[in-house]
């Protein structure tokens, strides 16, 4: 076994976090060369998927403070 330079008692001191995969945005399945109009939809959607802006909530003294569209990536399927 290969001993790593600079760590203590062979422990690696870095950090890699999982990586999170969600075949359901692509129709059950991961593809490794995503086509351009499904590439273009999904950015889309994740684009659309924002938190209402501070200043929307400040100009509405706080009648508006929920999206009404939010999507969680896990709970709800996309049409992409």
């Amino acid at each position: 076994m290969r001993s790593k330079r600079g760590t203590a008692r062979g422990k690696s001191t870095e950090y890699f976090p999982p990586i999170i995969h969600t075949p359901e945005l692509f129709g059950g399945r991961e593809l490794s060369k995503k086509l351009l109009g499904k590439k273009i939809r999904l950015a889309k959607a994740f684009n659309q998927n924002r938190r209402v802006p501070a200043w929307v909530i400040v100009k509405t003294m706080r009648r508006v403070v929920t999206h009404p569209k939010r999507r969680h990536w896990r709970r709800s399927t996309l049409e992409a």
